[in-house]
């Protein structure tokens, strides 16, 4: 009867437990960035800096690329904790779009959202 007791209790404890876990539960961050021009669009971009370096307008959207057109926000979900690099590009109506702007960088922590607002003047 004992034998029969404990079996049932791990049938009924151990699928808890393992399911307290939850599986694929890694902590991640979020960037938000944000544009206060409204006749502007601002491009932004979260990837390492070497694949900054080498991002250009023909494969800018699939690098993950995202561009906020006139006041607006746009936000990178799912980003590892610890220090991401950026950069964006500010592009004024009717305006060519420019190379690219100077790389930055944000440290987050797990579970973190931080807004960025981007500076009327491009760095």
């Amino acid at each position: 009867m004992n034998k029969f007791c404990l079996a049932m209790l791990v049938a009924l404890v151990v699928p808890s437990v393992a399911s307290a876990g939850g599986g694929n539960t890694k902590a991640t961050a979020t960037l938000i960035f944000r544009n206060t021009v409204a006749t502007d669009t601002v491009y932004v971009i979260v990837a390492d800096s070497a694949t900054l370096a080498t991002t250009t307008p023909a494969n800018f959207v699939a690098r993950g690329g995202k561009a906020i057109n006139g006041v607006g926000t746009v936000s990178f979900t799912k980003l590892k904790a610890g220090v991401q690099t950026y950069a964006f590009a500010r592009v004024a109506l009717n305006a060519p779009i420019p190379a690219g702007g100077t790389p930055a960088a944000q440290q987050l922590r797990a579970g973190q959202t931080v807004t960025v607002t981007i500076p009327v003047a491009a760095p």
